[in-house]
């Protein structure tokens, strides 16, 4: 898979990494800004509320240079 991705003209914000609740030593969660799930949501015709409730984050890494977020209905 080839990614090209610019940067450059990327929103930026910085997110505190914690442990998942219960402390759990295997788990360690980030925030997604709001913006990007209401943009999501806006692309598929669905409210944000919906949107949660049917999707979830996927994150996709290996031999390439950072993560590649994508959202896919749950279950899938």
């Amino acid at each position: 898979m080839k990614i090209n991705i610019d940067l450059k003209n990327s929103l930026k914000r910085k997110y505190k990494f914690r442990f998942a609740k219960p402390p759990d030593k295997n788990v360690v969660e980030v925030t997604i800004p709001k913006e990007v799930l209401e943009r999501e949501a806006r692309k598929r015709g669905i409210s944000l509320e919906d949107f949660v409730r049917k999707y979830e984050a996927e994150w996709n890494f290996n031999s390439f240079h950072g993560l590649y977020l994508t959202f896919v209905e749950k279950g899938k």
